[in-house]
Formats: structure tokens, sequence, C-alpha cells
């Protein structure tokens, strides 16, 4: 697995605002991943904190931070590396809840991403962006 202890910078793509292409479609960017906001009331959604978008070179000045519901992030599977994980709230496969992962793939067609375990011994899963949170920081009792 490639997760590493010490990287802190987390990347995420997000709906730019107003972002619409001709088709209808969103258009997405590169965001940097902040930190979460709880719902804030009982049928709010979790949000995700995000600053960007991120340009090449990277500007830090003409990003701004946004609030984007987590329903609508989607994780990376090729941005300098992997993106670490813990599942969470799966029902069928309830014993990989807490589990700590990488994103290294997504399915196009049942929308869900691949995920590979710390622990070498438990299979890849393929999980809704709904059954996983980011981590910012590895355990510290993470090897």
């Amino acid at each position: 697995i490639s997760l590493e202890k010490g990287l802190s910078e987390r990347f995420v793509l997000a709906p730019i605002p107003s972002g619409m292409a001709e088709n209808g479609e969103m258009t997405w960017a590169l965001y940097q991943a902040i930190r979460y906001e709880p719902p804030r009331a009982s049928n709010d959604v979790e949000e995700l904190v995000v600053k960007g978008p991120i340009l090449s070179p990277r500007d830090s000045s003409v990003e701004s931070e946004m609030n984007v519901p987590w329903i609508f992030i989607r994780l990376p599977t090729n941005h300098n590396g992997s993106t670490p994980v813990r599942c969470r709230g799966l029902r069928k496969a309830a014993h990989l809840n807490g589990k700590i992962g990488d994103v290294r793939g997504f399915n196009e067609s049942t929308e869900r991403y691949r995920v590979h375990f710390h622990d070498g011994s438990l299979r890849p899963v393929e999980a809704k962006i709904s059954n996983l949170e980011i981590l910012f920081e590895l355990p510290d009792d993470f090897e």
C-alpha cells in the first residue's frame, strides 16, 4: 500500500461554481481538501471545505475556500499518489468499517471507488463516496 505518514495535503475534484459546460455537464477542477464541516442540522449533509481551484503552476492568491457537499466530491485516482481513506457506514462489508486504505481507481458504471487496504490480508473493495472519509492525518499507530 502506498500510504505515507507526514503528507498533509489532500486533493479532490469538485465542481466549479457556476461551471457548467455547454452540454449541461458540471465542470470539475482540482482543489485542496482542508477539513470536514459537520452537518449544521439533522437534515444537512456533511461538507468538505476546499481551496482552489488549483491552477498550474499553483497561484494561491487566486484560490478561495468554499464548502462542497461531500456527495459532490470526487477523489482523484492519479494525482500525486493515492488518497488515504477510512471506510464507514458499510452494510454488506461492515467488517471493513474503520479500516484504512487508499483509493486506486474509480468504476464509472457503479460510481464506486476501488480501495486497497493497509492490512494486506483484506481484499480490495469498491465503495461509494458516502462510505469513505479522507484521512488528513494517519493514526499515530499507523505503520
